[in-house]
């Protein structure tokens, strides 16, 4: 269960470099199997049943959170909604493009800001589509798996 703990800390942590997240990612599916068979052999043992039973639910667990966690991470944004702030960002500059002949001060200042407003969702969007190489990056779940260090 450490080794696992500590092989899920790292597939986390090393998600910058290609090459050693998906080597870390064929060793902790190597880390589970070896998990699960040893909990199937124990319960196949009259004297560890019960409590092979009962780690049986845990590991599906365990092995769950894991998957719904990698595929959180690996998600991203629709097609749609990155096609929808392109077309807005493009529609700003037209609107912006077409009025500067006309404008005066005071709405120079609106259409920066409101560019500015713009290029921000647009950026934390694009930027919520890449969880894991992103600047925005869910840690929470993360720390929480750290923290379990602790147990051990």
């Amino acid at each position: 269960m450490r080794k696992y703990l500590e092989e899920r800390i790292s597939y986390y942590e090393n998600d910058g470099d290609p090459a050693k997240f998906s080597k870390n990612r064929e060793e902790l599916s190597k880390t589970a199997a070896v998990l699960w068979t040893r909990t199937v052999q124990l319960s196949k043992r009259p004297d560890t049943a019960g409590p092979a039973d009962d780690m049986a639910p845990a590991l599906t667990g365990l092995f769950d959170i894991g998957i719904k966690r990698e595929a959180f991470l690996s998600a991203g944004i629709p097609m749609p909604i990155n096609i929808m702030l392109v077309v807005l960002a493009l529609s700003i500059s037209l609107v912006g493009g077409f009025t500067t002949p006309t404008i005066k001060r005071k709405e120079w200042i609106v259409i920066i800001v409101f560019a500015m407003l713009a290029s921000t969702v647009l950026y934390i969007t694009i930027d919520l589509a890449r969880p894991m190489q992103g600047l925005i990056k869910p840690d929470t779940g993360q720390q929480t798996i750290i923290n379990l260090r602790k147990l051990f």
